[in-house]
């Protein structure tokens, strides 16, 4: 299990490092034939892992109600997002790989979770399938913002 939670920090360090060579116009642009933006991904990428590992086990999200709904799955970007949410988006993206770390030495996922299918149809019903399927998920968002750093550049 140690190379799942390798994997999920490799991720999002590579994903940081992204970021960091994009202005703020580029991370907000939704590019024709597009209707996402990268900054969008990320935010989806940080409230859906919370949502997978930490709430189908049993704990609650940690986030804003507001927060989660702008970035749930099926919402869209409705405006620009400022520096300040950049910066919190790009810190959490970090802190997240640590949090989930020390959560998973400390033991405080269950082996059983609530059972949930995912859009995939893949279900969910333990700590090692929501581990493996948030990696999944990150590695096909991080699909999405590599092409949208491509459209944006």
């Amino acid at each position: 299990m140690k190379s799942e939670l390798e994997v999920f920090r490799k991720g999002r360090e590579s994903i940081v490092e992204q970021m960091d060579k994009l202005t703020i116009d580029q991370l907000n642009e939704i590019p024709e034939g597009y209707t996402g933006n990268i900054i969008w991904h990320l935010g989806h990428m940080v409230v859906t892992h919370r949502g997978l590992v930490y709430q189908l086990g049993g704990h609650r999200s940690g986030m804003e109600k507001e927060w989660l709904l702008k970035y749930v799955r099926g919402a869209k970007p409705e405006e620009k997002v400022d520096q300040a949410e950049v910066d919190f988006i790009k810190k959490r993206l970090i802190e997240q790989a640590d949090e989930f770390e020390a959560d998973f030495d400390e033991g405080i996922f269950p082996e059983e979770y609530r059972e949930f299918e995912t859009m995939t149809g893949f279900v969910i019903r333990n700590r090692e399938d929501a581990i493996s399927f948030s990696n999944f998920h990150q590695a096909v968002h991080i699909g999405y913002v590599l092409a949208l750093v491509r459209a944006v550049s």
